[in-house]
């Protein structure tokens, strides 16, 4: 099947950072994508996102099969400590108050799943192998592992489901990212390791199963820096 998608979303986030060092550190801009917090750093990302997305999907004949309009809050939090100036440890974990998909078939017979809660939470390791100054860009080296901690409950017309994954997943990577006084690229290739997934459906009182699987990602991500306190940010992926 193919899906059409438009999406929109709008969030707000607090970055915080302790230590006695200041947010800005040789070229590390606190806001900036490419930044690592120094030896001995705190630093920290509190989120909260309403997104909004609309779209088709089609049969394998290209025939309009269904309308789907998806609705999220979501509330992210994201902790940082430097090991050492080129070392880094982060843990991360998000809980979505409201999650809701609406599905209106051609004919007829709407659905409506919602669901709630925790998502299971990541720890990550980045090392900066190259540190832009003996080069003319940085080099990172990442890596990530979430565990099955929260159990995957699907949602039904007469439940809720919540958000846990129902497997284990890791991510491995390798980034680049030049950093200027006003604007920052960052570029990275990553391959994702998604654990077999078991999903309890009340419905049949069973678990659906997916297999493991393996996703290469390529992400660029860019941000403009228009005065100490406002910056833009922009990417694609």
């Amino acid at each position: 099947m193919r899906t059409l998608v438009s999406f929109l979303s709008c969030s707000a986030a607090i970055l915080f950072a302790a230590s006695s060092a200041y947010a800005q550190t040789d070229q590390r801009y606190l806001s900036d994508p490419a930044y690592l917090p120094i030896e001995g750093q705190f630093t920290g990302s509190t989120a909260f996102t309403m997104s909004d997305s609309r779209g088709n999907t089609y049969d394998s004949a290209g025939l309009l099969a269904s309308r789907v309009y998806d609705q999220s809050d979501h509330i992210a939090q994201s902790l940082a400590y430097g090991i050492t100036d080129d070392l880094s440890v982060n843990v991360d974990m998000s809980y979505l108050p409201f999650d809701k998909r609406n599905r209106y078939p051609v004919g007829g017979g709407s659905s409506v799943r919602e669901s709630s809660g925790f998502t299971d939470p990541t720890v990550g390791l980045t090392w900066r192998a190259i540190e832009q100054g003996e080069s003319l860009v940085n080099f990172d080296v990442f890596g990530s592992y979430s565990p099955d901690w929260i159990g995957a409950r699907a949602a039904t017309a007469a439940s809720s489901g919540n958000e846990g994954r129902g497997g284990q997943s890791g991510e491995v990577g390798v980034a680049v990212s030049r950093v200027l006084p006003m604007f920052t690229v960052y570029g990275s290739l990553a391959a994702d390791f998604v654990g077999r997934r078991d999903t309890f459906d009340p419905t049949t009182g069973m678990d659906a199963s997916r297999a493991s699987s393996t996703h290469w990602t390529a992400d660029l991500m860019t941000q403009t820096r228009l005065s100490d306190e406002v910056s833009i940010d922009a990417g694609l992926g």
